[in-house]
C-alpha cells in the first residue's frame, strides 16, 4: 500500500511538471570577488507545478573556508524563514577563491542561473546546469547531476533504518522527525540533510541542505536519468560542499560547520540497563544487584516512565519510588561508583496545582495556537499535556529551574529525553476542529502532523511547520544549562531520540525504538555509523531490541555486537520478557561477562577516540572504506565496522550462524584475543561459535588498553596495558589520552595527559618509546605490553634499560613494565 501511495504522488509530480515549461531564473546582476560571488536572479519565464514562484532571488557564494564553499539562495527581501544562527551559524567568509581547494562558476549577467563546483583536478562534485531549479514560496527544488563515471555511492541523509549505503537507482529519502517506529526506509526521529559522495578513485565530498522544513532526497540513476534533486516545503536554499578529499576530512570539515562534539564523561562508556517495566524502587535496586552477584560490569541504571507519579515530569511515585529510599539507592550507587539516569519528555501535564505547569502558565513558555495566546494541547503519556518553546529564552530558566529543583532532592546523574519529535498521541491536536496548514506538495508518503502538533502551532522562532525539525535540539540546549548549573564542572550525560544537525554539541543519541530481531540488530550498525559522521559519536541500539521477546542466542549476540557500540546499553520494552545479561543462564552469562569486560578493557581506547572527535571532528566507529577508501568491495560492506583505525570488527548477525563471511581489508591483521596473523585484502570466512565476536587489530597500531573492572571508578585505580600489533615493515603508532573523566574545563585549560607511541624495526631489534605530548593529569600506571607480528622469538629485552621479565605466548610476546608511571618516558628493547 505504502508504494502504491509513493507511486501514484511520483506519477501526479510528472503529471503536473508536464503540463508547463520549468522556470528559468537569469542572473540579473553578479559581482565577483576573493570571498565570495554576490548577485541577484529574476524569474525570466516558465513557472513552477503550483504557481507560487518567488521572482526575484539574491545569492551569494562564499569561500567559507579553503575545503568548503557555501551557497545561500533567498528571496531579495530576506523576509523568508531561515534556520536561526544560534542553530547553525551563519556565513562566515574565511577563505579566499584563488586558495580554495575548490572552482566555482557561474553564468555571467543575463544568461540562465546555474552553479558548477569543481575540484582544482577539473573533478566535477557539483552541477545544475539543465536540472531543474524551482523556488516557490512551498516547494522549492534544487538539482545536481551525480558526476561519478559509476553509480554513486551515498551516505547519510537520516535519520532512517536503512542499509548504510543508500540505492541511487530510484528512491525517495525523505527528512522529517516522527516517530515510524522501526519501519525500514521511512523518515525517523532525526533531520540530518548531510551526505558523502564516496568514489571508486579514493576521493570523497559531501553536501549539507541547512533547512528545517520537510525535505526530500530524490534520486535517479540509471541509462535515461541521472540526478539527485532536493526538494523542500519552505524556507530557503542554503547548501554547503566540502572538498574532502578523504571520507573522514570530509565528515571533520562538516563537523567544523555544525559544530564539533561535546566531549562526554568517562563513566558515560561503561555499560547500561534499563527496561520499560522496572515499576519500583525494589526491581531497580535488585538489577544492580545481580549484576554485582554475577560479576558483570555496570556503570549506570536507568529508569524508564514507571518512576514518575501519575507519569508526569519531574515527579517520583510516592509508594512505589519511596522518596527517602530513592535518595539512598543514589546515595549508595555514588558511593559504589555508579550512576543514575531517568526519563523526562518535554510533554507538561495540564492539571490545577501542578508547579511545572501552572509556573509555566504564568512564564508564557509553551507553543501556542494560532492565535499566540493560548497553548496548544495534545495528548501524551500522562493525559492532556502542553508543550515548552525551547526557541523562547524564558523557557530554558524555566526549565534550569524545574530540573535544578529537583536534582536537589534527587540528584541524579544524566538526563534521557524522550518524545521530542514531538511524538504526540493525537494528529495536530485532540480537537476534531483544529485547523491547519495545507501545502501543495509533500514528499511522497508524508503526513506532516502525524502524531505532532498543529503545523500553524506557533513558536518564539516561528512556526511548527518551520522549526519543529530543531525542537529536541534546542530541548537537548537547555537541559545542558540546565546540568551544567547544578554541576559546573561535571560533563552533562543527555541522551535524545530526536536530532538535528549539530545535535552532538549539547547531546547524544539512542537509536530508538528497535525490535528483538536479528535484522534490527544488523540494521543497528548502519545507525550508528552514520550517527558517527553526523556529528554525535556517543550513539547505540537498545541492546538485545525493544520491541518484541528477545531469546538467549539473540542476545547473547546482541552483547557481543553492542559491547562495540559507543553507547552501549541494554533496554526493552513493558511486558517483554527480562534481558538483562545475567538471566539466561550460566553460558549466557559467560558470554555476556565476556563481551562486558573486554569493552571494559578498552575503554582507554574509546576514550582517547572521543577525545579526538571532541578536537577534530572525527568518528568513533567509522564505515571499512574510512580507513580503505579505494577498496572498492568495502563500499557496500555494513555488517562489519571498524573502532577508530585498529579494530575491525566482524560480528555474526543471523539466527544460527557459525561462519561470517569477513572482508579482510589490505595490509597485515592479527586475531584481537590470541595475536593469530591473517593476510588481508581477501575475504575470509572466519568460524563463529556462540562464544565468539571477531575482531582484528591492524598491523601498524598501538591499543591502549586497561584492565577491567565493575566499573569505570574501579576501573580508574587498576593499570593500563598496550597492544603493539607491528605492520610489514615493523613499525606501530598510536596515542593515549587521560584526564579526570568528568570536567567540562579539562582540555581547555590544559589539565589532561597525552601521549604518543611509537614502534620501530632496526635490523635484529623492536623499539616501542612514548612521547608525552603534555602531562597535566598525573595518574595511571603502565603494567605490561603486549606485541604481536614479531619476526621471531626475543632473546633479550629491555624496559629503560633494564633487563625486563617477558612470556611468549603462542603470537604473542608479553612485557612486565612494572606498573611504571604513564607520565614517565618509556622506551623497550625486543631484541631477536
Amino acid at each position: 500500500m505504502q508504494r502504491d501511495l509513493f507511486a501514484l504522488a511520483i506519477l501526479l509530480a510528472i503529471i503536473i511538471t508536464a503540463g508547463c515549461q520549468l522556470p528559468v531564473y537569469t542572473v540579473k546582476s553578479i559581482s565577483r570577488g576573493q570571498t565570495a560571488i554576490n548577485g541577484n536572479l529574476e524569474l525570466t519565464s516558465g513557472k513552477g507545478p503550483y504557481g507560487a514562484d518567488v521572482r526575484n532571488l539574491k545569492f551569494v557564494v562564499a569561500y567559507e573556508k579553503d575545503d568548503r564553499v557555501r551557497i545561500v539562495i533567498g528571496d531579495s527581501e530576506e523576509k523568508r524563514w531561515r534556520v536561526p544562527d544560534y542553530v547553525i551559524p551563519g556565513l562566515k567568509v574565511q577563505g579566499r577563491a584563488d586558495q580554495s581547494n575548490l572552482v566555482v562558476e557561474i553564468p555571467d549577467q543575463g544568461k540562465q542561473f546555474n552553479i558548477k563546483i569543481s575540484r582544482r583536478n577539473g573533478q566535477v562534485l557539483f552541477d545544475t546546469t539543465g536540472k531543474d531549479f524551482v523556488f516557490e514560496d512551498q516547494y522549492l527544488v534544487l538539482s545536481t547531476a551525480f558526476t561519478s563515471p559509476h553509480e554513486p555511492n551515498i551516505y547519510g541523509l537520516g535519520e532512517r533504518v536503512n542499509a548504510l549505503r543508500l540505492d541511487p537507482r530510484d528512491n525517495h529519502y525523505t527528512i522529517w522527525p516522527q516517530d515510524n517506529g522501526n519501519l525500514e526506509n521511512f523518515n525517523l526521529y532525526g533531520h540530518h540533510p548531510f551526505y558523502l559522495d564516496q568514489r571508486n578513485d579514493g576521493t570523497a565530498h559531501g553536501l549539507f541542505f541547512l533547512n528545517s522544513n520537510a525535505l526530500e532526497f530524490n534520486m535517479k540513476y540509471n541509462k535515461n536519468e541521472n540526478r539527485l534533486q532536493i526538494r523542500a516545503i519552505g524556507g530557503i536554499m542554503d547548501l554547503t560542499i566540502f572538498a574532502g578529499p578523504h571520507p573522514q576530512q570530509v565528515v571533520q570539515q562538516y563537523h567544523d560547520l555544525i559544530g564539533r562534539p561535546a566531549f562526554v564523561p568517562y563513566w558515560s562508556l561503561g555499560f547500561h540497563q534499563c527496561k520499560w517495566g522496572y515499576d519500583n524502587i525494589n526491581n531497580t535496586i535488585a538489577v544492580v544487584e545481580n549484576y554485582k552477584k554475577n560479576d558483570l560490569p555496570l556503570d549506570t541504571i536507568w529508569n524508564d516512565i514507571d518512576y514518575m507519579q501519575d507519569l508526569k515530569d519531574f515527579t517520583f511515585h510516592n509508594k512505589n519510588f519511596e522518596h527517602e529510599r530513592v535518595k539512598k539507592f543514589i546515595s549508595d550507587l555514588h558511593a559504589n561508583g555508579q550512576h543514575y539516569i531517568v526519563i523526562v519528555d518535554p510533554g507538561i501535564k495540564v492539571e490545577k496545582d501542578y508547579a511545572p505547569y501552572e509556573i509555566g502558565l504564568q512564564k508564557g513558555v509553551y507553543i501556542f495556537k494560532e492565535d499566540g495566546k493560548t497553548p496548544i494541547k495534545n495528548k501524551v503519556w500522562p493525559g492532556i499535556t502542553v508543550f515548552p518553546d525551547f526557541t523562547n529564552p524564558k523557557s530554558h530558566e524555566y526549565w534550569s529551574d524545574l530540573i535544578n529543583e529537583w536534582l536537589d532532592e534527587f540528584p541524579l546523574d544524566g538526563i534521557w529525553i524522550d518524545m521530542n519529535e514531538l511524538a504526540t498521541f493525537c494528529d495536530g491536536e485532540c480537537e476534531s476542529d483544529a485547523n491547519d496548514i495545507s501545502t501543495p506538495y509533500l514528499p511522497p508518503g508524508l503526513k506532516l502532523n502525524k502524531q505532532q502538533l498543529n503545523m500553524n502551532s506557533v513558536m518564539n522562532a516561528s512556526t511548527w511547520y518551520n522549526a519543529h525539525s530543531f525542537y529536541a535540539f534546542m530541548e537537548g540546549y537547555a537541559t545542558r544549562k540546565a546540568l551544567l548549573r547544578k554541576y559546573p564542572n561535571k560533563r552533562p550525560v543527555i541522551i535524545s531520540r530526536s536530532s538535528f544537525a549539530g545535535t552532538g554539541r549539547y547531546n547524544s543519541h539512542w537509536l530508538g525504538d528497535n525490535d528483538a530481531t536479528y535484522r534490527s540488530m544488523h540494521l543497528s550498525i548502519p545507525g550508528m555509523l552514520t550517527f558517527n559522521m553526523f556529528g554525535i559519536p556517543l550513539v547505540g541500539a537498545d541492546i538485545c531490541g525493544f520491541n518484541g521477546d528477545t531469546n538467549a542466542q539473540l542476545c547473547a549476540r546482541w552483547t557481543q555486537l553492542g559491547s562495540f557500540y559507543p553507547f552501549s546499553r541494554n533496554h526493552n520494552s513493558i511486558g517483554k520478557i527480562p534481558q538483562e545479561s545475567y538471566v539466561f543462564g550460566p553460558r549466557i552469562t559467560d558470554i555476556n561477562r565476556s563481551a562486558l569486560k573486554n569493552r571494559y578493557q578498552l575503554l582507554p581506547y574509546y576514550y582517547t577516540l572521543f577525545y579526538k572527535a571532541h578536537v577534530e571532528g572525527s568518528t568513533v566507529v567509522r564505515p571499512l572504506f574510512f580507513e580503505f577508501p579505494t577498496v572498492v568491495d568495502s563500499f557496500v560492506v555494513d555488517t562489519q565496522f571498524m573502532v577508530g583505525s585498529a579494530l575491525l570488527v566482524s560480528p555474526a548477525l543471523e539466527e544460527n550462524q557459525t561462519v561470517v563471511d569477513a572482508l579482510i581489508p589490505p595490509g597485515r591483521w592479527f586475531d584481537y584475543y590470541n595475536g593469530t596473523e591473517i593476510s588481508g585484502n581477501r575475504r575470509l570466512k572466519l568460524f563463529t561459535p556462540l562464544e565468539k565476536i571477531h575482531v582484528h587489530v591492524r598491523g601498524g597500531a598501538i591499543v591502549p588498553r586497561q584492565q577491567d573492572a565493575l566499573n569505570t571508578a574501579q576501573q580508574k585505580k587498576l593499570p593500563h596495558n598496550l597492544l603493539v600489533a607491528l605492520d610489514e615493515n615493523g613499525n606501530a603508532g598510536g596515542e593515549l589520552y587521560l584526564d579526570d573523566g568528568e570536567s567540562v574545563d579539562a582540555v581547555s585549560t590544559g589539565r589532561y595527559t597525552l601521549i604518543k607511541y611509537k614502534a620501530s624495526f632496526d635490523q635484529s631489534r623492536y623499539t616501542l618509546e612514548s612521547h608525552v605530548d603534555r602531562a597535566g593529569y598525573d595518574n595511571g600506571v603502565l603494567g605490561y605490553v603486549s606485541f604481536v607480528g614479531l619476526k621471531s622469538k626475543p632473546t633479550k629485552v629491555t624496559v629503560n634499560g633494564s633487563a625486563a621479565k617477558f612470556r611468549v605466548e603462542e603470537d604473542k610476546l608479553t612485557v612486565d613494565c612494572g606498573n611504571s608511571k604513564l607520565t614517565k618516558d618509556l622506551k623497550i628493547v625486543v631484541s631477536l
